[in-house]
């Protein structure tokens, strides 16, 4: 039995956006609360924690990057993965922080010790096809622990705390050593994140700032001192310059000339700071150019093209947990999250909404009436 439940009271579709509000004289905007599918920890079989996820663009399924290793979801099923390799058997490790699709559709793991790609056997089951032996001879395998990836045309760049790698889809064709520290996964020196914004690609390293790969390799942003202890966690154009997302400091505009400012948004930078917004290597839009932030206490955050706040999905809205681990947004504008141990798809077309007690609703409902 599918262990996923439908929270709604009410549901409807809305031919208006208005509602009558409990004072007869005063009408107000409605427009409801998202349809929310929820994925208990036990309908995923029981993963430590999960990481990651993906609707794949062309059989469709689910994919789930997980401390156990990778799960599939066929909308009725979830069937496990095992990760499987020389390297990966050595190491003891089933870790994964990052499932990606490339361009062609290939679909990738990667994470402590793990990179390799999902195939289908002589059976027609998708199983993991280890890649680190594609590791150059020059870098210990038993010492990468990749932490996310993100897509740049044909090509993948996942980064350690060490290192960036750029895989074309057959090898490692470029690797950028960033530091030597071996101190622990905050040293100074060491790689925080890894964010792409259009094409380009940045990264922030620990105790020296933000770095740009240009000209094929990554340079300082001479301006960039204020993330020399302060963190980044993804970032977005507005109005053709990058904001840069801070669980620490708030948001950040960086313009033409590289120089950076505090955005003068204090409901969003107080957002930031107190629900801990979390990494989000790249930014994917709604249709109708909206986009989502995730956090570590605070659930989801929706917002417009002028970075204001319409929207908040948390735990008071039907989410199982505040603290979203990752999100994909499918070609229907639903949006699918992981927790550390569940998993929600959230509906974000609005002609389709619910409410339920936290709206006003009490009791038996009786009658809808179009207004």
């Amino acid at each position: 039995m599918i262990n996923k439940t439908i929270l709604s009271v009410l549901l409807f579709t809305f031919f208006a956006k208005f509602s009558l509000a409990q004072n007869n004289n005063d009408f107000s905007l409605s427009v409801g609360n998202n349809i929310i599918e929820n994925y208990s920890n036990s309908f995923l079989n029981r993963p430590t924690s999960v990481w990651s996820i993906l609707r794949s663009s062309k059989n469709k399924m689910i994919y789930y990057g997980t401390y156990d290793g990778v799960l599939e979801y066929n909308g009725k099923d979830i069937s496990s993965i095992s990760i499987n390799g020389p390297i990966e058997e050595e190491l003891e490790t089933s870790y994964v922080r990052k499932i990606i699709e490339d361009e062609s559709g290939t679909i990738y793991a990667a994470g402590r010790g793990v990179f390799g790609k999902l195939v289908k056997n002589k059976f027609g089951e998708t199983i993991y096809q280890s890649l680190m032996d594609k590791i150059p001879d020059s870098i210990n395998p038993f010492n990468q622990a990749f932490w996310g990836a993100v897509k740049q045309k044909s090509n993948l760049f996942l980064y350690t705390r060490e290192r960036v790698f750029k895989w074309n889809g057959s090898n490692f064709e470029k690797i950028w050593k960033i530091s030597d520290e071996k101190e622990g996964i905050d040293a100074e020196g060491t790689i925080q994140n890894l964010i792409k914004v259009k094409e380009r690609i940045f990264i922030r390293v620990f105790g020296k700032g933000i770095f740009e790969l240009k000209e094929n390799s990554f340079k300082l942003l001479k301006n960039s001192a204020v993330f020399i202890n302060n963190r980044i966690e993804s970032a977005h154009i507005f109005n053709d310059n990058i904001i840069f997302f801070s669980s620490s400091s708030g948001a950040y505009e960086m313009n033409d000339n590289g120089e950076f400012k505090r955005i003068k948004n204090k409901p969003l930078n107080r957002w930031l700071i107190d629900n801990k917004v979390y990494n989000t290597e790249e930014i994917k839009l709604f249709k109708d150019n909206r986009f989502a932030l995730i956090s570590l206490e605070g659930g989801v955050l929706i917002l417009d093209e002028g970075l204001n706040i319409v929207d908040q999905i948390n735990q008071d809205d039907g989410l199982l947990s505040n603290t979203i681990t990752s999100f994909f947004i499918d070609i229907n504008d639903d949006l699918y999250l992981t927790s550390l141990l569940t998993s929600s798809k959230v509906k974000m077309n609005k002609s389709l909404t619910t409410y339920n007690e936290s709206d006003g609703i009490k009791g038996l409902v009786r009658k809808i009436k179009r207004l």
